[in-house]
């Protein structure tokens, strides 16, 4: 056998290159069937999941019924609307004491403020003591709020008795010494055809003749704020209570959730927030202009609950919520698609949507005339993730949300003592509490408590040492506080740090160092 002979024989027995290619159709046709099988057992499963929810969704009915609502782009935080830190500079009092204070009043140097159970307390020397309560029973729930009553708006009036809006009974004055509680008006009083279901914040006269209220709703109770927020009813109502008549009087209607009170420091004009329109009317009440009434600031960076005086003559008013610009407001974004709103209350209760709102804290200071003079801000909740209220006084509240049921207050430090530790420490005629020899005056009863100027009393002109330092009760330097005073006092009207409150859960008190 030759030698090509041998390797022809040989050559079969040569390794065979094997490839797939003969069984690719079959393979491909087995992953094309399996992914089909995969993808309708997946969208049998889904199916069978999804149905019966939009089924629940399409019968279910949603608690509210909202209408699309138009705002204009929210302000930039810019300038004085610029975010700080500054309602972070505090330190907690009354830890585990409180629970969810709304407002705070001052008599003397001694705070009143409402709680969550329902009771009208009295924050003395650092003691907690009820003075009032105007319903029974438990008071551990929200369910329990109709029961129990919730006080919200309290002031302090002309005769050293507190005036209390109570969410639930209306409107009440309580004297704190004899523990006496007289009711002006019921909630169950139809007022032009319709009861009060949701008394809010009030306002007295410096005579204690003229109560100015809210009346949030008609329909809603202050448990379901939140409906009536994200509904935007208009059914809310700014009324005049007359203490000596008894009569009451409907000055503005169609309000979505008119919320804080505060009059002029001429009493000729009630300010009233909005809360859901984000802005706040004015309402004259005297003078040329009596009976009218206009917009005295719109499209805040927030929606206003509680308005308060400020010791330069304009106002505190504390936001329930934020309008971030730059950024995304939930609110914003929901008030023109009523669709969302109904899907999610569908699903959702309102502790769960309270949970998807961000928690930031703003309080914004406006000038009488309504222009932005500066702002306070936790940006991320961290002190105070809600704040209802804020005001120049002896001290104010802020509700600091936990995860614990508890409620703290703060107190910021510095070069300022609690106007309380001042007063019991150093008094003099039983109206100023000074140190020396730099010096600050504290107005602790009357129409001026709660105000207060920086002197030097060793330049202090002998004048003004017996006007203690002239200083005037809504600002300088009207009502005595002369020029020469005034040099002395460095041209600045001192105040108390400010303090706050908020609208959240649990609460606390919060005190603003002088250098904000």
């Amino acid at each position: 056998m030759s030698e090509a002979d041998g390797l022809r024989q040989r050559r079969p027995l040569r390794p065979q290159v094997v490839t797939d290619d003969g069984r690719t159709p079959e393979a491909k046709g087995g992953s094309s069937f399996s992914g089909r099988v995969f993808r309708a057992t997946f969208l049998m499963l889904a199916v069978s999941l999804l149905a019966p929810l939009l089924v629940a969704v399409m019968l279910l009915d949603s608690p509210i019924d909202p209408q699309p609502l138009s705002f204009k782009e929210p302000p930039l935080l810019l300038g004085v609307l610029q975010p700080n830190t500054k309602l972070r500079q505090a330190e907690r009092l009354f830890e585990n004491q409180l629970i969810g204070p709304e407002s705070i009043a001052n008599i003397g140097d001694v705070m009143f403020t409402g709680t969550a159970d329902g009771r009208v307390v009295k924050l003395d020397h650092g003691d907690v003591e009820t003075i009032a309560r105007f319903g029974s029973g438990p008071c551990k729930t929200r369910g329990d709020e109709p029961a129990c009553g919730r006080p919200l708006g309290v002031r302090a009036g002309p005769n050293g008795t507190l005036f209390v809006a109570d969410a639930y009974k209306g409107l009440f004055e309580v004297d704190p010494r004899k523990r006496e509680v007289k009711q002006l008006l019921s909630s169950e009083t139809p007022i032009e055809g319709r009861r009060l279901s949701f008394v809010n914040d009030l306002a007295v006269t410096r005579d204690g003749r003229k109560v100015y209220f809210t009346d949030s709703s008609s329909r809603w109770q202050r448990q379901d704020y939140l409906l009536l927020l994200m509904e935007g009813t208009d059914d809310g109502r700014l009324l005049e209570y007359d203490t000596k008549t008894r009569e009451v009087t409907v000055l503005l209607d169609r309000l979505r959730f008119p919320n804080g009170v505060q009059l002029s420091p001429e009493e000729d004009f009630v300010l009233v927030a909005e809360t859901t329109m984000a802005r706040i009317r004015r309402f004259y009440v005297s003078g040329l202009m009596k009976g009218g009434a206009d917009l005295f600031v719109e499209n805040l960076p927030g929606f206003p609950d509680n308005i308060r005086a400020s010791s330069s003559g304009g106002y505190w008013v504390a936001m329930a919520a934020v309008r971030s610009n730059p950024g995304f407001s939930m609110l914003d974004f929901l008030s023109e698609r009523p669709y969302l709103k109904r899907l999610i209350f569908k699903l959702l209760g309102q502790e769960t949507v309270m949970k998807l709102v961000p928690r930031y804290s703003l309080v914004l200071e406006l000038s009488d005339s309504g222009a932005f003079r500066r702002s306070l801000h936790d940006p991320d909740g961290q002190v105070a993730p809600y704040v209802s209220e804020m005001g120049d006084c002896l001290q104010a509240l802020v509700r600091a949300v936990s995860k614990a049921s508890a409620t703290s207050a703060l107190e910021a430090r510095g070069r300022d003592l609690a106007a309380n530790q001042v007063s019991r420490r150093f008094q003099k005629h039983n109206r100023l509490g000074f140190l020396l020899p730099r010096t600050r005056f504290w107005d602790l009863s009357g129409p001026c408590r709660g105000l207060s100027c920086w002197c030097d009393w060793a330049t202090l002109p002998e004048s003004v040492r017996k006007t203690k330092c002239g200083l005037g009760c809504r600002g300088w330097p009207s009502r005595g506080l002369e020029p020469e005073g005034a040099r002395v006092c460095g041209g600045v009207m001192g105040h108390l740090p400010p303090l706050a409150q908020g609208p959240g859960a649990l609460p606390g008190v919060v005190h603003v160092p002088r250098q904000w």
